[in-house]
C-alpha cells in the first residue's frame, strides 16, 4: 500500500521539529554568549527550511513547483515559512539594526 502525501509530509516535519529542538537545546543550555538570540534564529531557520523540505518530499517535486494548483494547506506550511525564513535571516543578519546597540547603554 503506498504511503500518502498527509503522511509522509507529516512525519517528515515531526522529525524535523524534534531536530529543531535538539539545536535549540545545546544552543541555550550549553553557551551563554551575547550571540545566542542570532544563532537562536539561525537555527529556527534551518527548522523553517526543513518544513519547506518535508512539504516537498511528501508533494514530490512536480507537484511541489506547480504553484499555481497549491491549496490553502501548501500555501500555509512553505509561504509561511518562506515569510519566516526571511525575517530570521535578515534579523540575525543585523538588517532591521543591531541588538547589540542597546546593550552598550545599560552599563
Amino acid at each position: 500500500m503506498p504511503i500518502s502525501a498527509n503522511s509522509t509530509i507529516t512525519v517528515l516535519q515531526t522529525g524535523n521539529i524534534y531536530l529543531l529542538l535538539a539545536g535549540l537545546v545545546i544552543l541555550c543550555c550549553f553557551f551563554s554568549s551575547p550571540q545566542v538570540a542570532r544563532n537562536y534564529l539561525l537555527v529556527v531557520a534551518c527548522g523553517d527550511l526543513g518544513h519547506i523540505y518535508a512539504t516537498y518530499a511528501g508533494l514530490g517535486g512536480n507537484m511541489f513547483f506547480d504553484v499555481a494548483n497549491w491549496n490553502d494547506m501548501v500555501w500555509g506550511h512553505v509561504g509561511t515559512s518562506i515569510f519566516l525564513f526571511v525575517n530570521r535571516v535578515a534579523t540575525a543578519a543585523g538588517i532591521f539594526g543591531s541588538s547589540e546597540k542597546g546593550d552598550s547603554k545599560r552599563e
